[in-house]
């Protein structure tokens, strides 16, 4: 009763929220998102935790508690806004988008798609990460998004309405390996999420800022199975704006060995994704618990 009557809560705060949106003025609006992002940060006691051991953990030699602390109080901002800026896509249905996005290195989806076996789009909780696969969706691409379904069925129901009203797919993360494959087939867009510890999928351990990380091997083996470009995608912040980076496709390697490929294949996205979070602290996710799941044997 008592999660029953808090998720009723938010979901009914997100809805008057995104009423809200849609009379605001679009920066206006973005400072309301500042604002529920920092109350977020004082009030999920819990998260900021995750948020800050997380920080500590891959940062601490290089900065101070104080810096430590500033960074996580930004991460919850920028979720905050990320929530106004989606629902600010109600309102405009995307005609704006090449007002607030920007993009470097299309040339990789483009030179990709026209081989003709679809892209797998890794990308991570990072920046306004939704923006990603509406922008690629609204120029034309066919996109399909893996996505977990969210306990809650009003609050799922609501992000993937959003989703479809933005051209996106949205194929069930539990049930999606056949028809990504399909979809890929079909030179079609896969965009997946790799950056979290999720032992209900199969994975392996890979190299995240020093520890072992248990990551989702399922993008690795799409590509392989399908010969679609793997391409390593991130969007930045900048102000009230954003920027896409897509990165070189990363190589399929042929050992021979078909566990190695797929380790080195996650091992490659992984560390394009590291070295924009490393460099953007702030934009990540840092409470979810990333190392949670243990390697046999290890004691990280």
């Amino acid at each position: 009763m008592k999660h029953r009557f808090r998720n009723n809560l938010l979901y009914y705060l997100l809805v008057c929220t995104g009423s809200l949106v849609l009379i605001l003025p679009y920066r206006m609006a973005l400072l309301l998102g500042k604002m529920l992002g920092a109350m977020a940060y004082y009030f999920a006691a819990r998260d900021r935790k995750i948020a800050i051991d997380n920080l500590t953990s891959v940062f601490g030699n290089e900065k101070s508690p104080r810096e430590i602390k500033s960074i996580a109080k930004k991460v919850f901002v920028n979720l905050g806004v990320n929530t106004i800026e989606f629902a600010f896509l109600k309102k405009t249905r995307g005609k704006n988008i090449d007002d607030i996005v920007t993009v470097e290195g299309f040339e990789h989806a483009e030179n990709a798609f026209a081989k003709g076996r679809g892209i797998v789009a890794c990308s991570a909780h990072f920046g306004n990460w939704e923006l990603i696969a509406v922008y690629f969706a609204l120029k034309g691409f066919p996109v399909n998004v893996i996505a977990r379904k969210i306990r809650f069925e009003k609050f799922n129901e609501m992000l993937n309405n959003a989703r479809r009203a933005n051209k996106i797919n949205v194929l069930d993360r539990d049930d999606a390996f056949k028809q990504a494959i399909r979809h890929l087939k079909n030179n079609e867009v896969i965009a997946v999420l790799g950056d979290q510890d999720v032992r209900a999928l199969d994975g392996v351990f890979v190299d995240f800022f020093g520890r072992k990380a248990y990551t989702p091997s399922g993008p690795a083996v799409m590509a392989m199975l399908s010969k679609a470009a793997m391409l390593p995608i991130l969007i930045l912040r900048d102000g009230y704006k954003h920027k896409i980076i897509l990165q070189k496709p990363v190589e399929l390697p042929e050992t021979g060995d078909r566990k190695k490929d797929i380790l080195i294949m996650t091992q490659r996205y992984s560390d394009a994704i590291a070295l924009y979070i490393r460099k953007y602290p702030e934009h990540w996710v840092w409470m979810h618990k990333r190392w949670n799941t243990k390697e046999q044997g290890a004691s990280n």
